[in-house]
C-alpha cells in the first residue's frame, strides 16, 4: 500500500484510490494523530528548505491536537522560503522574457539589451 521513494527518502501511497479508501476509514482524531506522527518524523530527520512545506501541512492538519504554535511557526517559515524563491525567480524571469511595456514609450526592451 505504501511505496518507498529512494530519491526523496519518503513514502507515498501506491495509488490514489488506496489513499482514499484508507483515509476515508479514519476518524478525524486518528487522522490528526497520524499527521502529527509524520510531522514528528520529518522534524527528527532534520527540516531543510525542501521539507518545510510538508512539515507545515502535516502540523496544520494536526493543530487540533494542541500543536497550533508549531504549525504557525512552520507555516511562517514555509511562507518566508516561498517568498524568497519567488523573489529570486521573478526578476530572473523578467529579464529573460521580452517586455512589451517599453514599446509604447519607444524604449528598447530589456530583452534587446541582453541579446
Amino acid at each position: 500500500m505504501l511505496v518507498a521513494d529512494a530519491n526523496t527518502a519518503s513514502l507515498r501511497f501506491s495509488h490514489a484510490l488506496v489513499r482514499e479508501v484508507l483515509v476515508d476509514g479514519l476518524t478525524p482524531l486518528r487522522r490528526a494523530q497520524l499527521h502529527l506522527q509524520v510531522a514528528d518524523a520529518i522534524e527528527r530527520n532534520g527540516v531543510g528548505n525542501d521539507d518545510i512545506e510538508r512539515l507545515a501541512d502535516h502540523l496544520w492538519h494536526a493543530a487540533a491536537l494542541g500543536v497550533g504554535e508549531r504549525a504557525a511557526s512552520a507555516l511562517e517559515r514555509a511562507a518566508e522560503i516561498a517568498v524568497g524563491r519567488v523573489a529570486y525567480t521573478t526578476p530572473r524571469r523578467s529579464f529573460a522574457e521580452p517586455s512589451n511595456s517599453a514599446k509604447p514609450l519607444g524604449l528598447p526592451t530589456v530583452h534587446s539589451w541582453l541579446c
